[in-house]
């Protein structure tokens, strides 16, 4: 028996060392993944006794991706196999088909495995309605016939005979009639007036709604130079209506800064760094950008105000 277990070890070592990994969905399968949703990642490990492996996890190398925690690590063992699980969260912060690059695993025989390269499709919040046909319905016609129309018609003729009337009256007569259908039936004033309601846009929404005009415009095609300029303007307005200080000035680099001084999460950082390093390097570097990027820049944008609107109404349900 011992000779069979200690032929059977390094046979183990050899072939039957193996490595997993696969993204767990948090939702029901069949639902879209979408900016800003929890992801988990989850290495499974299969090796000898005695043996513990951790990730070495470079947070960089995991573009387009915010790792809000850090890794953890379960080992248990059954007989001569150990089994070790790694989770990781993730939280993507751009639409696409984002990849997973292969992740370092590492023993403590400095004993080394990678895990497969994945990736993962994250779809917009908000899909574009302007490519599909709607459905046209007419009218009704109102009814012809029936009890209804005559109805109609005798209350329509003792009204304008009842305005005839009043009218070839002579004036002391109106004003006694007035008087006393004043008061009869004078006004009360109502206990429950309805409240005047006045809706304001969100930062979100205002700059949603100017990035779209943007991307409408035809200033796109005719200057992307300017098309920049605006779109850093609009940019920068939202960080300094909700962050910052509104008559100070800022760089992208300053903003940045400051961004990390106030704690911003960062899927905003993030994005703010990627959209407006491309305007910078058009209005400053001469970066020559096609139309195609340009407007998935803008679009990258509009995902982000989104995803904060939808985070929003989220945390708005789960106070209610």
């Amino acid at each position: 028996m011992i000779a069979i277990c200690a032929f059977a070890n390094p046979i183990f070592a050899q072939k039957n060392k193996s490595i997993d990994a696969r993204i767990v969905y948090e939702k029901p399968e069949n639902e879209r993944i979408l900016i800003g949703d929890r992801l988990k990642l989850v290495i499974t490990i299969l090796h000898n006794m005695g043996q513990k492996y951790e990730l070495k996890l470079d947070k960089d190398g995991i573009k387009f991706f915010e790792i809000p925690e850090n890794p953890t690590t379960e080992t248990t063992q059954d007989g001569i196999v150990g089994h070790t699980q790694i989770e990781v969260k993730l939280i993507p912060f751009q639409t696409g088909k984002l990849p997973v690059p292969p992740l370092l695993v590492v023993n403590n025989f400095n004993e080394e495995l990678q895990t497969p390269a994945l990736e993962v499709d994250v779809q917009a919040l908000v899909e574009s309605q302007d490519a599909q046909i709607k459905d046209i319905r007419l009218i009704p016609k109102g009814p012809t016939n029936g009890w209804l129309e005559p109805i109609v018609l005798s209350l329509l003729l003792t009204s304008a005979g009842l305005y005839l009337t009043l009218r070839l009256l002579d004036p002391p007569i109106n004003r006694l009639l007035l008087a006393y259908w004043g008061r009869f039936f004078s006004e009360r004033p109502s206990d429950n007036q309805p409240s005047l309601i006045i809706e304001t846009l969100s930062l979100e929404d205002k700059a949603i709604t100017e990035l779209k005009a943007l991307l409408n415009s035809e200033l796109v095609y005719r200057d992307l130079k300017k098309f920049h300029v605006k779109l850093s303007e609009v940019m920068m307005s939202y960080a300094i209506a909700r962050y910052g200080v509104e008559e100070q000035e800022y760089t992208t680099s300053e903003l940045l800064t400051f961004f990390h001084e106030k704690a911003v999460p960062i899927l905003i950082i993030s994005t703010f760094e990627q959209v407006l390093g491309v305007c910078d390097m058009v209005k400053f570097a001469q970066f020559k950008l096609d139309v195609d990027s340009a407007q998935r820049n803008v679009g990258q944008a509009i995902d982000l105000f989104n995803s904060l609107n939808y985070r929003a109404s989220l945390k708005n349900n789960v106070k209610q």
